[in-house]
């Protein structure tokens, strides 16, 4: 991998595994999460879109393993039901089979397998819009881990301005996934004195955005 790739790569399994040893299992769970919230009025169970939630919490405040094995339980359970339903050409399913199956997958316990099946299986489930599917989970790998090849720095005075303004409105868009108000963190780092092009941008400019965002997690110290 190089940075011409990295920017315009349209292999979301590549770009996974060219950020494997270079971060950690969060930031591959709550890619998957993001993977998982793009198809998700095809999670037509309930245990499936528990599992989702589940995995997103677990990524923050990881600790209870055990009720992540309880709701994996349940959310194999929902694809084994879809999966029977598939099987029967009459009944549908197909499609709720792979959703199910990537819900379950955001559960399972090491970040890479996390990552890669969640992703393959949502864009499985869109069956003729895979490869349109695909690349949109590469933009959300550069949302999730920017640019490696050209990190940016963020200045601390920026966290400070205005009694840690930016800080707090980070800290909102990203608990109540408002992405929609990160146009308007760009103006308060503006405002704080970055005059960085490419901070700017991604706020204003990148297009979709998800728990994990490489410029939240920086501004609240997350990894």
């Amino acid at each position: 991998m190089f940075e011409a790739r990295w920017l315009n790569c349209d292999d979301p399994e590549m770009m996974l595994r060219y950020m494997l040893g270079k971060t950690g299992d969060r930031k591959f769970r709550l890619f998957a999460c993001a993977c998982v919230r793009r198809i998700w009025l095809l999670l037509r169970d309930e245990r499936s879109q528990a599992a989702v939630l589940m995995a997103e919490h677990y990524a923050d405040l990881p600790g209870g393993h055990s009720q992540l094995l309880r709701v994996r339980a349940e959310a194999r359970l929902a694809e084994q039901h879809f999966h029977r339903l598939s099987r029967d050409s009459d009944a549908g399913g197909y499609r709720e089979r792979w959703a199910a199956r990537a819900a379950e997958a955001t559960v399972e316990d090491t970040g890479w397998d996390v990552a890669r099946n969640a992703a393959w299986s949502a864009a499985h489930a869109l069956n003729g819009e895979a490869p349109k599917e695909r690349k949109a989970q590469c933009q959300l790998i550069r949302d999730a881990f920017g640019n490696p090849f050209s990190p940016q720095y963020l200045d601390p005075a920026w966290l400070r301005w205005h009694d840690s303004c930016v800080v707090q409105m980070a800290r909102t868009i990203y608990e109540d996934r408002r992405f929609e108000d990160l146009p308007i963190l760009a103006d308060a780092l503006e405002e704080a004195g970055c005059d960085n092009e490419l901070i700017l941008w991604h706020c204003r400019e990148m297009g979709e955005h998800a728990r994990g965002c490489w410029l939240l997690d920086a501004i609240l110290g997350k990894k």
